[in-house]
């Protein structure tokens, strides 16, 4: 992406997904196909640290796009900010689901007197239904500085999302610092100066689990079939466990920071010139894969 005006330049690495079908797939143009939910086998295959997991979603109630999640599947997102004065900086969050949308084919959700369509039912993992104002998830957000002092984020975003505290409403979304957006997104998110109180620092972006009241179950949370965790210690030595079922908690997440600096007094050989700079950073995340694993059968 190129801001032409102000010379900046954020450089992303996609995000790609391995060994995704087995069969050749083929769709004539024109088509939304292939989606996410052509993965061929149903087995997602997630290594996190020494362990690697491998569930299958070819159950009952299981979706198609299921494994694509399970691999973008994360608990809580990390990345930095930075607010200086002395350069301007000014820093936007991008947060992505990329299979959000497949999972609001729940049926339609209609008025019950003029029969008008308001929205679409979601079947699971999400927390809320779709409506004019998009599908919000609570998040819980801490700000912290470079020194480790931390701030609970106990504001919601500005303009304020359609339900109570703090939650992204969208597939993709931007979440912008102090309002200073730098990626001109009209589908935006802003925490004020009140919510991050510091210049610089980092921020924790968590997505609570909690019981769901459209579907059984629990919402942030995605329920697979059987399950295989093998780990290697320091030694060499490996270890294989398994579980009739794995549950994956939090969201299929990606995204990454874009944060700017503009140097307005750079002394140069010819004189005082304006600088600007753009960088972008991967977010970090982290993974909770939750099962009752024991050795399997000799």
């Amino acid at each position: 992406m190129v801001n032409v005006v102000s010379g900046e330049d954020f450089a992303l690495d996609p995000v790609a997904l391995e060994g995704f079908s087995d069969v050749q797939i083929w769709a004539e143009a024109g088509t939304i196909s292939p989606t996410l939910e052509n993965v061929q086998p149903k087995i997602s295959v997630v290594t996190s640290g020494n362990t690697t997991t491998l569930t299958d979603w070819d159950v009952a109630g299981a979706n198609g796009q299921d494994p694509v999640s399970a691999v973008l599947m994360h608990d809580t997102v990390y990345n930095e900010f930075v607010l200086d004065r002395g350069t301007l900086s000014a820093t936007d969050w991008v947060v992505t689901m990329p299979t959000k949308g497949r999972y609001y084919n729940a049926g339609q959700i209609r008025d019950p007197i003029t029969d008008e369509v308001k929205g679409v039912r979601v079947s699971r993992l999400f927390q809320r239904n779709f409506g004019s104002t998009g599908a919000c998830d609570n998040v819980n957000l801490t700000v912290y500085d470079r020194e480790e002092r931390e701030r609970a984020v106990t504001t919601n975003f500005s303009p304020p999302p359609p339900t109570a505290g703090t939650s992204l409403c969208w597939e993709a979304n931007v979440m912008t610092f102090n309002g200073a957006s730098i990626l001109g997104s009209k589908n935006v998110s802003n925490l004020s100066a009140a919510a991050v109180p510091f210049e610089n620092g980092w921020a924790k972006m968590v997505f609570p689990v909690g019981a769901s009241t459209i579907y059984s179950g629990q919402y942030h949370t995605l329920v697979g079939g059987p399950t295989t965790r093998v780990s290697v210690d320091e030694l060499g030595s490996v270890t294989q466990q398994v579980a009739a079922n794995a549950t994956y908690v939090g969201l299929p997440v990606i995204g990454f920071a874009a944060i700017t600096f503009q140097n307005k007094a750079n002394d140069t050989p010819s004189g005082v010139v304006q600088s600007n700079y753009g960088g972008n950073l991967k977010h970090k995340t982290t993974r909770i894969i939750n099962g009752t694993f024991t050795a399997p059968a000799p």
